[in-house]
């Protein structure tokens, strides 16, 4: 009986991978998809509500929780001064500004009912196939163009090889982006960074998949994103740092990598924010959200009010309020919510800008504690976690990623992680059963 649990455990496991890899994709031919992480982060936030109800909690866990609860409750109180948006949009924002937690909360769950080494073994079989699948479709796309490209054109059999040619010419001065089945080249991107994380998730198999991550590595490079490029180079330098020379990263060091991050990309920051002006969704949505916080001080305009999905889609008065008549309109999304930040200042205020700071640094944090605090030597907590981060923090620059579900399959990953450092002692799941499944017994 407890062996066929964890077979369903573990089966579980991986559709989940593999739904996280393959969502954008699916959701684009099947609307359910398009929920999916919101469905998994609904049950991370129930499930941890339940558990932390009954069992004790870690520090680390307690104090992220109390300062992410501090952020939400400053927005509501917000909307319940100024009431700028209506009451069912909000509550749909608020589940929208804590849906990574939720996903988070998923992985919590996972990793406190399955062992660590039994998850490794289904989430490194599952990460095979997803790359090679991906990495298939590459080759498909890069020789015969047979998924779509900019101008939306397929593959045409009777003239391959003048397109073999062309194409060759397109990948090579990045005016053709790999994007494959997916919607947008930034979510293969987060696929793919997902899918480097599982792959290092443990040290003893980083060696023995170095192929699929030189698979991940190319991949990366072709979505021709600055983002990605930069977060492949970051990726490399761990995998030196942290494979090769054995050391472990601190919060020095991480800034110095982000630094390198950021001059790496710092052309397109520079573009997009200072350059375009006017004509610049994140210039004018990060202008403006300084205004609205210094305006509204210490509070923001409340949750579903300015720059976030919802404030979008059921216009927000807040944009007519503050005459933004340049391509701001309901017909051009664009200049309503397309970056992270501007969403968490303008809405939260510099109060809640704040803790919404802390919540992060405080993951950061915990990231980088993993390799002292952590009793399970072959774990590669430190470096699969950190990655993650430093690819969500880049990426919020140029859209809403802790918002979005390209976050979700990270979020997930972390979660797993920190759960098996602070959610519960190591010393208790070294008496595990032999099938895997962690008991609570002394």
């Amino acid at each position: 009986m407890i062996e066929r649990k964890v077979k369903i455990n573990l089966i579980l496991v991986s559709a989940i991978i593999l739904s996280y890899i393959f969502q954008n994709a699916l959701e684009i031919r099947y609307n359910f998809f398009k929920y999916f992480d919101e469905l998994t982060a609904l049950v991370g936030l129930c499930w941890c509500i339940y558990y932390f109800s009954f069992n004790k909690i870690s520090k680390k866990i307690l104090f992220v929780g109390i300062c992410l609860i501090t952020f939400v409750f400053l927005g509501v109180i917000s909307n319940i001064i100024f009431e700028y948006q209506n009451w069912k949009w909000v509550i749909v924002d608020v589940f929208t500004n804590v849906k990574f937690f939720g996903n988070m909360g998923l992985g919590f769950m996972v990793a406190n009912y399955v062992r660590f080494d039994k998850f490794y073994i289904t989430a490194e079989k599952t990460a095979k196939i997803a790359t090679l699948i991906l990495f298939s479709c590459t080759i498909l796309d890069v020789f015969f163009n047979c998924f779509p490209s900019q101008t939306g054109e397929r593959f045409n059999l009777i003239n391959m090889v003048y397109k073999t040619v062309y194409i060759q010419y397109q990948y090579l001065y990045k005016t053709k982006k790999l994007t494959l089945f997916y919607f947008h080249g930034t979510y293969l991107a987060a696929a793919i960074v997902f899918l480097l994380m599982l792959f290092t998730l443990k040290k003893e198999f980083v060696k023995k998949n170095r192929l699929y991550i030189f698979m991940c590595i190319v991949m990366l490079g072709l979505t021709g994103r600055s983002k990605a490029i930069a977060i492949a180079l970051v990726y490399l330098f761990m995998y030196v740092y942290c494979n090769k020379m054995k050391k472990t990263i601190n919060m020095k060091k991480m800034f110095s990598i982000g630094i390198i991050a950021g001059a790496i990309g710092w052309s397109k920051i520079k573009y997009f924010y200072f350059t375009l002006g006017d004509s610049s969704a994140r210039s004018v949505l990060s202008r403006m959200a300084l205004r609205i916080a210094s305006d509204y001080f210490p509070l923001g305009t409340g949750f579903g009010t300015y720059a976030s999905d919802q404030a979008a889609k059921h216009y927000s008065i807040v944009y007519n309020i503050y005459g933004m008549n340049v391509g701001e309109t309901a017909a051009n999304s664009a200049f309503l919510n397309d970056v992270m930040w501007p969403i968490v200042l303008g809405q939260g205020g510099f109060l809640g800008m704040l803790f919404y700071i802390i919540v992060i640094v405080e993951l950061v944090i915990c990231c980088l504690e993993m390799q002292k605090d952590n009793n399970q030597k072959y774990i590669n907590g430190q470096w699969a976690t950190l990655f993650g981060m430093f690819y969500l923090l880049i990426s919020s620059l140029g859209e809403p990623t802790f918002n979005n579900s390209i976050s979700a399959a990270i979020a997930f990953t972390i979660g797993l992680m920190i759960w098996w450092n602070y959610g519960k002692p190591y010393e208790k799941t070294v008496r595990c059963n032999a099938q895997g499944l962690i008991t609570d017994e002394e």
